[in-house]
């Protein structure tokens, strides 16, 4: 069994930020959600004959559309099959994805095993962990791919963009080629019609037959074996895939579920947000110290217990409600009003993500909002279960 990997840190943070980029881009090139249909659950399929006349948003554990949707797609699963057309732009984040219909714009992707079998029209944006560009697939636009392991056998009318471990070339490429790696392959059947500029551990692996018919500019890089450090990097890139994907899907189920909850919390949040994570701090500083009290006694003790798993709850919402709240402090800041639907909140999850790899300043905006969504939380259960009793 081959093993890729990421072999360094600086891939690891490149595949991250291409992976919030996909989603950031797949949330305002969308139609508004307004007239589009929505389908959730552990499993969602849409058979071969369906159609879908509006934009399709998908959030579930297995997601398969085998119909034509005539707009935009949406799907957030843990695997996610696209072999119908879509019409417009096609974003899917998934454990494994395959995208093997045709996709009238752009296509947007994150996975851990990314397939692409058919024509773009527009862009193809990936971030994965091992990705796959078949031969019949052709690409419009320009493709811009990031992963672990890359096998490009297609077509790119564009420019193609590369960062990768291991990167493999047999398809046809009109424009340059930019790619970064450990190794590189050109295949027999390769055909790169504009400049090829790569850096990589060695020279390129050109097989005979393969016609570059620009200029080739190869630049060493230094062997870098895999370290401790090395391993961390890969381990960071998993653990930054899978929070987003979880982060993006948690969002999408409390938005989608609790709507009219998560809109009286945004407006409530942003409307005394400085109160309320000094409220927050209180809660996180206080609580534990009167359960320690509590426990002196053994029926103390037994309601320290009881109260104990609601404050880990309680943080836990927070955690969650964190990116819902951001979102909504974003929309303040650029429409001027707050706003708590999925895409907003959705872009929530991706900025403090993307703050949490900013040493010190970063985390400790990260844990305002956290200390603010955990303050909103606790007043808003005060009014809801003590003052209206």
């Amino acid at each position: 069994m081959h093993i890729f990997s990421v072999v360094t840190m600086r891939m690891a943070l490149r595949i991250s930020v291409v992976s919030a980029l996909v989603v950031a881009l797949a949330l305002f090139a969308a139609v508004p959600a307004l007239g589009a249909t929505f389908k959730s659950g552990e499993s969602v399929s849409l058979g071969q004959a369906e159609t879908v006349s509006d934009d399709l948003y998908i959030a579930s554990g297995n997601a398969t559309v085998l119909g034509a949707a005539e707009q935009d797609v949406l799907a957030v699963a843990g695997n996610v099959l696209l072999s119908g057309a879509t019409g417009a732009d096609a974003h899917a984040l998934g454990g494994t994805v395959q995208v093997l219909g045709s996709v009238g714009d752009d296509a947007r992707i994150v996975g851990g095993q990314v397939s692409v079998g058919d024509r773009v029209g527009g862009d193809l944006v990936v971030a994965g962990g091992q990705v796959q560009v078949f031969t019949n697939s052709a690409v419009d636009g320009n493709a811009i791919i990031a992963g672990g392991r890359v096998v490009l056998d297609g077509t790119v009318n564009g420019t193609t963009r590369i960062w990768a471990e291991d990167v493999t070339i047999n398809g046809v490429l009109a424009g340059d080629v930019s790619i970064r790696a450990m190794r590189v392959a050109i295949g027999e059947d390769a055909r790169i019609n504009g400049n090829l500029v790569y850096t990589a551990a060695h020279e390129a692996d050109i097989a005979e037959g393969a016609v570059l018919a620009g200029t080739v500019t190869f630049e060493e890089r230094a062997i870098e074996r895999v370290t401790a450090g090395t391993a961390a990097g890969v381990g960071s890139t998993v653990m930054t895939l899978g929070a987003l994907l979880v982060g993006v899907a948690t969002v999408l189920v409390v938005v989608l579920l609790f709507g009219a909850f998560a809109r009286r919390f945004a407006e409530a949040g942003v409307a005394s947000f400085g109160k309320h994570a000094l409220l927050g701090f209180a809660f996180l500083v206080v609580v534990p110290a009167g359960f320690v009290v509590l426990a002196i006694t053994v029926l103390g003790l037994m309601l320290a217990l009881i109260g104990g798993v609601a404050y880990a709850l309680a943080l836990l919402l927070a955690h969650v409600f964190s990116a819902i709240l951001a979102g909504a402090v974003l929309s303040k800041l650029v429409v001027k009003e707050v706003r708590a639907d999925w895409k907003w909140a959705t872009l929530g999850v991706i900025v403090l993500q993307m703050l949490g790899w900013v040493p010190v300043v970063g985390w400790f905006i990260v844990f305002v909002f956290f200390l603010a969504s955990l303050g909103a939380l606790a007043v808003m259960a005060y009014k809801g279960f003590w003052v209206s009793r």
